[in-house]
């Protein structure tokens, strides 16, 4: 008979989980970091970026959403879903209300009004 058991908990899979995370967050951050701009680099934390990631595949990877063929198809996977992510928070903080560059305009014309 096999030792494994028939229901895996969370329990069981934190060693590999905290395997996966630690021989990948430090190049999903160092990726996320060199795809920001500078205009959006102030706003969105490449970290926050990674941590949405990783929860999102652990979710899906608990769910047996993902298989794995090919040697580096585990990091195809996470670059994919952290780029992704990134480019949702770009989107997010670009909306008109939270907009950079729409900030910058509204404080120098602040500052322009309050001169004259």
């Amino acid at each position: 008979m096999d030792d494994m058991p028939a229901v895996l908990t969370i329990a069981d899979l934190m060693p590999a989980a905290a395997e996966i995370f630690n021989r990948h967050v430090d190049r999903l951050v160092a990726l996320a970091a060199a795809r920001l701009s500078q205009k959006y680099a102030q706003r969105v934390d490449p970290e926050d970026v990674v941590q949405s990631a990783f929860r999102s595949f652990f979710r899906e990877a608990k769910s047996g959403r993902y298989t794995y063929e090919r040697s580096g198809d585990l990091w195809r996977l996470l670059a994919g879903i952290n780029i992704n992510k990134l480019y949702r928070h770009i989107e997010y903080n670009g909306a008109a209300k939270r907009n950079v560059s729409s900030r910058r305009r509204l404080r120098s014309l602040w500052r322009y009004s309050a001169n004259t």
